[in-house]
């Protein structure tokens, strides 16, 4: 939430600054609708007075951030679910959601759909429980299932292979959720055997990859307001500046507002009780 309000404002502002969007044009409807959508963390609405901005949409890339905080409010219910019911009932419950779910978004056409309530519905977690209940299958299955490299790399073939078959509407909605079933086994089995190396890039760069999501549409969308499309200069350089830009902006964000706001939690989500023998002995990791 600090990370997506401290984008809207700076973002704004730097609009302002540019010419991209005018004081006036910040108190029409439109323009309220869109700083409501990102103050309630919805932010798929674009005003009318930035359709000349770069692409045309402000931040095309956000409309996951509902579908993540609305996964933020369902899985306290799974797991509710999974205490009292078991893990069986568990899969069972997410298999049947996540099954309706694709079938309700395929049968509207997916993304290809105009329909304002069917764009709503693929903001929700609902299209893509799926996904998340392979996760919670091979976190109960990995450890019995027969773990084999050559397996790992046929699944990649086989889930390149089938997004690749032209496809569109509700039909691509299907068939991307079928290929996630081979890619969810090689993506599995390399998490556990890639090189450890990858490891430690994750954990020192890991921490920007919020804000780098975030900020790199408007980094594209001010350098095309610039005119980059007619630079003179190969695509290769333009998206290594997009990427560099994205994330020195998103270094500032994570240091000065994300940790920032962090270390007013009084205890890490990450937290760690260790139970020792007497109270006085038991410690926190964060």
């Amino acid at each position: 939430m600090p990370a997506i309000y401290f984008y809207w404002i700076v973002s704004m502002a730097l609009l302002v600054l540019i010419g991209a969007l005018t004081i006036s044009e910040m108190a029409s409807p439109g323009f309220i609708a869109f700083a409501a959508s990102n103050l309630f963390l919805i932010p798929v609405i674009s005003p009318g007075a930035l359709d000349s901005f770069g692409v045309g949409v402000v931040n095309g890339s956000l409309w996951t951030i509902p579908v993540e905080v609305s996964f933020y409010l369902i899985v306290p219910l799974f797991v509710l679910l999974l205490v009292k019911s078991g893990r069986r009932v568990l899969i069972g419950v997410l298999a049947l959601l996540s099954i309706a779910g694709l079938l309700a978004f395929a049968a509207a056409g997916g993304n290809s759909t105009e329909s304002v309530a069917w764009k709503l519905f693929g903001v929700t977690f609902a299209p893509y429980l799926w996904y998340f209940a392979i996760g919670i299958f091979w976190s109960k299955a990995w450890p019995s299932a027969v773990k084999s490299g050559w397996i790992a790399a046929a699944s990649a073939v086989t889930y390149l292979a089938m997004v690749n078959i032209p496809a569109i509407g509700g039909a691509d909605v299907l068939l991307n959720a079928a290929a996630a079933i081979p890619l969810s086994y090689a993506a599995v089995w390399f998490g556990y055997n890639g090189p450890r190396a990858l490891s430690n890039v994750a954990a020192r760069i890991g921490d920007l990859s919020f804000s780098t999501y975030i900020w790199h549409m408007i980094v594209v969308n001010v350098l095309i307001y610039f005119g980059a499309r007619d630079w003179e200069i190969s695509g290769t350089v333009l998206v290594m500046a997009v990427a560099v830009l994205s994330m020195l902006i998103a270094a500032a964000s994570w240091w000065f507002i994300e940790k920032s706001a962090l270390s007013r939690k009084r205890y890490s989500t990450g937290a760690v009780a260790v139970t020792a023998p007497s109270r006085k002995s038991t410690t926190r990791q964060h």
